[in-house]
């Protein structure tokens, strides 16, 4: 007999449905991403661009981090969730005892590395003068954190794996609530700089780490950690590395994308009045207020896949289509709201990250832009998710694959390279214009794979 929650999942109204799967998400996903927007919020005021700047410099490396983070985090994750399925719950300890193992061998690894190579690592990012010297510190006491990172990023996701999918949005909440708490002190009150907003993120996952331990231990844990699932197990370790491939190859991409984009910036922004390190600071204050400005979205899209993924395995594909339709209205209604309202004043915006004359005005005209596809991105966030969904990782991969290195990247080194000569625009300028091109490409793309695909389409 199928149980409640399965009940209704494939009878309840789609609307009501999809709105209590998205609320957590959506919750937690708005708690970190705030916190990520504070912070640029309160470097800039504090250090003005300078500071911004070397966040945005530093990225690129802390994005990477995050990758290998998650690499052993949801590799980990999948393993426990398939020898829970076999009932076999001491084998799921060991994969936590042995993901910790993998963390701690990361910790010192990446330490080290960095600790060397942090100077040409960053000089090849494009950071120089003062901003170099800021962003090495940040990236210096990031490294130094991975291991309270890493537990805090990767391993409550066992929490989730296990069946309590809640606790990790407790986790969330508390980290990022910590995160905004100590960034206010260390940054604006006390004054610390650059190094205080490395600080409030490490000890803020500090607090993350501790939460998760205190919930791993709680009694109604179908697996329990002991020392002897320490000893490490280099099959085990393996399949965690080999599962968590995946998230690992969508994140490195990230930051190498990420990578490039800087040096385009810095190296266009230096032409301009306004400079290179201010050109970056823009440029890294406006990829957070996407990440925030997205959340409704990328939640809904989320809450959608497992609705989606149980309809289209029972049969039902009126249903299937009601839940994509539903996700994609509610998410760009929630986009299109986003938009309107940054449209109203984007200086207002822009000026809250400390950005004064030339550089907010250009700052302004930048977030404008770059914000100018966001009603119709609910079609790309919507699609990649319906594809993993339905089973098909290879397109949902092949779509990825094609926003970022098919459209993403040939546009914004050509654009730089073309619009000057055909409309004027600065090569800086361009960029903006370049990503604008391919967030209307890659959309366009998903768009023209959801409308041929079977399920979606009417009898």
């Amino acid at each position: 007999m199928a149980s409640r929650a399965a009940v209704r999942m494939g009878s309840d109204p789609v609307g009501r449905l999809l709105a209590r799967f998205a609320v957590p998400v959506v919750a937690g996903l708005l708690v970190s991403r705030f916190y990520i927007l504070v912070d640029g919020m309160f470097v800039g005021q504090a250090l003005g661009s300078a500071g911004v700047a070397a966040t945005a410099i530093a990225m690129p490396f802390v994005t990477l981090l995050n990758a290998l983070v998650m690499l052993i985090g949801d590799g980990g994750t999948a393993v426990v969730a398939l020898r829970l399925g076999a009932g076999e719950r001491q084998g799921a300890a060991s994969v936590l005892g042995n993901a910790l193992v993998m963390l701690l061998i990361l910790t010192v690894v990446l330490g080290a590395t960095v600790l060397w190579w942090a100077d040409p690592l960053l000089g090849l990012a494009g950071a120089s003068g003062a901003v170099l010297g800021q962003a090495k510190t940040y990236l210096v006491v990031t490294v130094l954190g991975t291991f309270a990172l890493g537990f805090s990023l990767g391993i409550d996701t066992f929490l989730r794996a296990a069946g309590f999918p809640n606790r990790t949005l407790l986790v969330q909440v508390a980290g990022a609530l910590a995160n905004i708490g100590l960034d206010y002190a260390f940054v604006v009150a006390w004054g610390w700089g650059i190094a205080g907003a490395a600080w409030a993120t490490v000890l803020g996952q500090g607090v993350s780490l501790v939460v998760t331990l205190a919930l791993l231990f709680k009694r109604d844990m179908p697996f329990r950690l002991r020392v002897r699932d320490l000893r490490p197990d280099a099959s085990l370790m393996g399949r965690i590395a080999l599962l968590g491939m995946p998230s690992f190859i969508v994140r490195g991409s990230d930051a190498a994308l990420n990578l490039v984009m800087n040096a385009l910036i810095v190296g266009y922004g230096a032409a301009t009045a306004i400079g290179g390190d201010d050109a970056l600071a823009v440029s890294g204050a406006i990829n957070r207020v996407l990440q925030f400005a997205l959340v409704p979205a990328i939640g809904i899209a989320v809450a959608a896949r497992p609705l989606v993924g149980f309809n289209y395995g029972a049969g039902n594909r009126v249903r299937v289509r009601a839940v994509v339709r539903v996700a994609l209205a509610s998410g760009a209604a929630c986009l299109t709201a986003v938009w309107l309202l940054v449209e109203t004043d984007p200086a207002l915006l822009m000026g809250l990250f400390g950005f004064h004359g030339e550089t907010a005005a250009f700052a302004a005209w930048a977030l404008r832009v770059s914000l100018l596809a966001m009603p119709i991105l609910m079609v790309r966030i919507t699609g990649t998710n319906y594809f993993q969904a339905i089973g098909g990782a290879n397109k949902a991969i092949l779509l990825t694959f094609c926003q970022q290195v098919v459209f993403l990247l040939p546009f914004i080194v050509a654009a730089p390279l073309v619009l000057p000569q055909l409309t004027g625009a600065t090569p800086l300028e361009s960029v903006f214009w370049g990503m604008l091109a391919s967030d209307v490409a890659s959309t366009a793309l998903v768009a023209a794979f959801l409308l041929r695909d079977p399920a979606l389409r009417r009898a």
